[in-house]
């Protein structure tokens, strides 16, 4: 009984702890700083590559908000390039350099998902 006590209490704890663990840091992020030297950028294009319609929404809109918050004129890519709802893909390289072209951004910010883990398992209970 007493062994079975302590198990249930390490177990709880030990939930507890992975529970409680911090969320992860974005990665991933460049800046090609030679570039940006010495420049000002007044008017921002944000890409979100992905074929997820709603994902790139919100995102884009999220980070347009920041953008705008620090009084960048911002144009998000799924304006000026609207996602295709019956084949929704990424837009491509050329189409985003046409629009910044046309928009007269003078910044791009792109936004994509590197890796993606999601592993769920079912782990069938036994009886004691």
């Amino acid at each position: 009984m007493k062994s079975n006590l302590i198990f249930v209490a390490s177990f709880t704890v030990s939930i507890l702890i992975i529970a409680c663990k911090s969320a992860k840091e974005p990665t991933g992020v460049w800046v090609n700083t030679e570039k940006v030297k010495g420049k000002s950028f007044a008017k921002v294009m944000i890409v979100m590559v992905t074929a997820d319609v709603q994902a790139r929404l919100v995102i884009e809109n999220d980070l347009a908000a920041a953008a705008t918050e620090r009084k960048y004129n911002v144009v998000k890519s799924i304006d000026v390039a609207p996602a295709n709802i019956k084949d929704p893909k990424p837009p491509s390289k050329d189409e985003i350099v046409e629009k910044v072209k046309e928009t007269g951004c003078d910044a791009v910010l792109v936004a994509s998902l590197l890796q993606k883990d999601e592993d769920v398992r079912y782990k069938q209970g036994g009886t004691a």
